[in-house]
């Protein structure tokens, strides 16, 4: 490793040397060589030798060795002769004057100060030297340059005294145009300078010398760019340099080594100009017009590149970020997708991480899980964010790869895709560890299968979750899986009894009612259960169900609803003990009039079979009361109840019973007197006489053209005739009566009222208490008869007297006996026409059978009678 150290240390420090050595910091040695020590006057012998005129030599050699003003002479002498010179000669003489003037000697040395006239001389003499050779022209060129520099060594070189045309293809020239760019440098001119580099660069094409050129020309691009701050300038020389290094002929044959070296230098270069401008870019300060300026000197570096893939890969993120930073979202993305192949986890990971960032403001979607519903807008775009963060979540895990998850989606569902969704959120939930997003995305998941109302997909979240113990968030606040287990059933339940699946449903709700007995709905699952249990058969279990919520929750809300059904559904099947429980239960719990209703009819019908006639005839009398319903079921009922109380009641309930038939009745006569004849049957119960007469005459004032009014009218008749022929007298004792007529006039007459009251029933017209009226007549004849019998008159009266006594009593006697023989013939007839109830009948032909042998009457061999219970009553319908 020390090693290795070593010679990474030892590469840089050869590198900066190179660069120092090779381009000096204040850039004032020039690259190509520029000798200037020769001052020989140029082409001197081959000029004497064309000269046809003897005094130029004569006048040059003063010129070089002479004193001062013979050289004058010299100078002025040569100049004179010019015009009848050759060329070469003139070249000569043009040269020898210059450097004269210049003040030089002819060995080269500055004597004195220059005349500026010199000047003129050295141009005169470049112009005439455009034919001549390489080699003579570039003495010449020399020559000048070298008196020039040494008359004006702090003038410019751009002044220098000579025509450059002449000396353009020699070598030399390149190296003097160096200098006049480094001149321009110096003074400032640096765009000049650069481009005279330019210039030399491109004569010196193919030949080695170029590589310094080059490196000299990428050198003070730089420095030019690190002053003017011109990206564009300096990038497009480098790509210039770049472009012609795609020749490896461009040094020269064999000269490949230095393209390559070149290259490298001048990527140096672009890359330092990359890294500060990227660096400048990446900061928020940085303006847009400055990143649209890096952004493409950045790709055209890559480019560049060649095959560094690592370089590539650094400066390809940069990009991006500087797309990112740009706002330029789209270019961000692509790029960091173009960098995911072949990248470490890692940088996976981190592109995509930025790749999102940049999407999600592409797609308008939060950066953050934000569980709220979004606008459907810009699907392209939300899809390809989606796929982002499926990407991330398979190169993460636990929180971070929730949230990926949970991104993905949401923008799922916003694409019309939920299912997807959440069959993908159902997977990780199976199989992950769950963190507090893992608890959000079940949450939303949970609220939306209960907003969907998806009750089956609730209900498996929601076991999951008691699984693998987390829980629910939503809106930031926690929803235990037991609730929402608990109201998947419950509505789950309900959703397949709805729809029949009573099987189903009965499974859901029996589970909820025997897991959460202290859920608010508990009462709500108890009935539905019920409800299940019966469509699937189970009656018995369904009025169990119902039961449970009257004997545990009486308050409940459903407890009305349930004790309803139970006794409906108990009457059904015969549960005779729970149909009374639930019936009674339901008339204290409900108003609904018109169902209670029906419940008592059904009480009515369960007490009356198990005889409980008590409460059966409450529950009629109950309905009857109730004005709302039509007046022919209130009479029904009420007789209903007023029959049961005649049979099994007492007296007293039967008149209480009779008073509400009564008040029910208004015109309906035959209703009103079978009321009223149960009245009167209690008043002659209870010996109420003039109550009972009262009565009566209630009755009389109906209409007795209907058999039940007449009925009623007789029987009430027949109650007051009971009670007069009841009343209790005193005994009869002869020797006691001090007016024996008297006391037989008083009873022939209180028999003949009694009579009368009793045959007052046969005249009401057809009833069957004639007969027994008739039958009582003869009862009272013969108590009379015997009465009469115990009336005497003391024989020591007046003969007369006692004759006319007697004769009267016989009379009496007789119409008394008559009467008994007639009401029982007609008592018997009245039986024969089957007239009358089977109980008067057996006592009336009791009563008249001759023989009193009680099978005569009732035996086989007997003259029997009809079982005739007439129908007293007809109800308005």
């Amino acid at each position: 490793m020390t090693n290795q150290i070593r010679t990474i240390t030892n590469t840089a420090l050869a590198l900066a040397l190179a660069i120092i050595l090779e381009v000096p910091a204040n850039a004032q040695a020039p690259v190509l060589p520029l000798s200037l020590n020769n001052s020989r006057i140029p082409m001197l012998k081959s000029a004497l030798l064309e000269s046809k005129k003897s005094t130029l030599a004569e006048q040059l050699k003063i010129l070089q060795t002479g004193k001062f003003e013979q050289q004058s002479q010299a100078a002025k002498a040569i100049l004179s002769i010019i015009p009848k010179l050759s060329t070469r000669a003139t070249v000569v003489s043009l040269l020898a004057v210059g450097r004269f003037y210049a003040g030089q000697s002819s060995n080269g040395k500055q004597l004195k100060n220059s005349d500026q006239s010199y000047r003129q001389y050295l141009v005169k003499a470049s112009k005439k030297t455009t034919r001549y050779s390489e080699a003579e022209r570039d003495a010449v060129f020399r020559f000048i340059l070298a008196t020039y520099r040494k008359a004006e060594p702090n003038n410019s070189w751009t002044t220098s005294p000579l025509s450059q045309r002449a000396f353009r293809d020699l070598p030399a020239y390149q190296a003097f145009v160096e200098r006049q760019a480094l001149e321009h440098w110096h003074k400032d001119r640096r765009t000049k300078s650069i481009i005279t580099y330019r210039r030399i660069a491109k004569k010196l094409t193919g030949k080695k010398q170029r590589s310094s050129i080059d490196r000299r020309y990428a050198y003070l691009s730089e420095k030019n760019y690190q002053k003017d701050g011109n990206i564009t300038r300096h990038e497009k020389r480098l790509r210039i340099l770049l472009s012609n290094y795609k020749d490896n002929q461009v040094f020269g044959a064999k000269n490949e080594s230095l393209v390559i070296s070149n290259k490298k230098r001048v990527l140096y270069y672009y890359e330092r100009l990359a890294k500060k401008e990227i660096a400048a870019a990446e900061k928020k300060s940085s303006s847009s017009k400055h990143r649209l300026e890096v952004i493409p000197l950045v790709k055209r570096l890559i480019s560049n590149l060649n095959d560094d893939k690592v370089k590539i890969r650094h400066y390809k993120e940069k990009l991006a970020k500087i797309y990112q930073v740009n706002e330029q979202h789209s270019r961000a993305v692509a790029t960091y997708q173009s960098l995911i192949p072949g990248a470490s986890l890692i940088k996976k990971s981190l592109y995509l991480k930025y790749a999102i960032k940049s999407q999600s403001i592409l797609a308008s979607w939060p950066q953050m899980v934000v569980w709220s519903s979004h606008k459907r807008i810009k699907k392209s775009q939300r899809a390809l964010l989606r796929d982002l963060h499926n990407q991330r979540a398979n190169l993460t895990s636990s929180e971070i790869k929730w949230r990926h998850s949970a991104h993905s989606g949401l923008i799922s569902i916003n694409l019309g895709d939920g299912k997807t969704a959440f069959s993908q959120w159902n997977n990780q939930l199976s199989e992950n560890n769950i963190t507090r997003t893992a608890n959000e995305i079940a949450g939303f998941m949970a609220h939306t299968y209960k907003a969907q109302k998806s009750w089956g997909e609730l209900e498996k979240i929601s076991r999951l979750a008691k699984q693998k113990r987390f829980k629910f968030i939503f809106n930031k606040t926690g929803t235990s899986p037991k609730d929402m287990l608990a109201l998947s059933l419950i509505e789950g339940g309900n959703q397949h009894l709805k729809t029949g699946q009573y099987s189903t449903a009965r499974e859901k709700l029996l589970e909820f009612t025997s897991k959460f007995s202290r859920h608010k709905r508990y009462e709500e699952g108890l009935y539905h259960l019920a409800l299940a249990q019966r469509g699937e058969g189970l009656h018995a279990d369904s009025i169990k169900s119902l039961i449970t919520i009257l004997r545990d929750r009486p308050s409940s809300k459903y407890a009305s609803r349930s004790a309803l059904k139970c006794s409906e559904w108990s009457e059904t099947i015969a549960l005779e003990e729970e149909l009374i429980y639930c019936g009674q239960t339901y008339l204290k719990l409900s108003k609904n009039r018109g169902i209670k209703n029906k419940v008592r009819e059904s009480l009515a019908r369960i007490y009356i079979g198990r005889e409980l006639h008590g409460q059966a005839s409450y529950q009629l009398k109950m309905l009857a009361r109730d004005t709302k319903l039509q007046r022919s079921k209130r009479i029904k009922f009420a007789l209903k109840a007023l029959e049961i109380e005649e049979r099994y009641g007492s007296s007293v309930a039967a008149f209480e019973a009779a008073k509400l038939a009564e008040s029910i009745s208004k015109g309906n006569h035959d209703v009103k007197a079978r009321a009223l004849v149960v009245k009167a049957r209690y008043f002659f119960e209870t010996n109420r006489a003039s109550k009972l007469e009262r009565v009566i005459s209630q009755v009389e004032k109906l209409n007795t053209d209907s058999k039940a009014v007449r009925e009623s009218l007789a029987e009430s008749r027949f109650y007051s005739a009971q009670l007069m022929a009841a009343t209790k007298r005193p005994e009869i004792y002869s020797i006691e009566l001090k007016n024996p007529s008297l006391v037989l006039e008083r009873e022939f007459n209180h028999y003949k009222k009694i009579r009368d009251k009793y045959l007052s029933i046969c005249e009401i017209g057809p009833n069957s208490y004639c007969g027994p009226a008739q039958i009582s007549v003869t009862s009272i004849a013969d108590d009379t008869l015997d009465r009469i019998e115990d009336i005497s008159i003391a024989d020591k009266l007046s003969k007369s007297l006692v004759d006319q006594f007697n004769s009267r009593k016989m009379k009496i006697s007789d119409i008394i006996a008559s009467d008994h023989q007639n009401f029982g013939e007609k008592a018997l007839e009245t039986v024969n026409n089957h007239h009358t109830s089977p109980n008067w009948t057996l006592q009336i032909l009791w009563e008249n059978s001759t023989d009193w042998n009680f099978d005569r009457i009732t035996g086989e061999t007997s003259n029997g009678f009809i079982q005739f219970d007439p129908q007293l009553v007809t109800v308005e319908k």
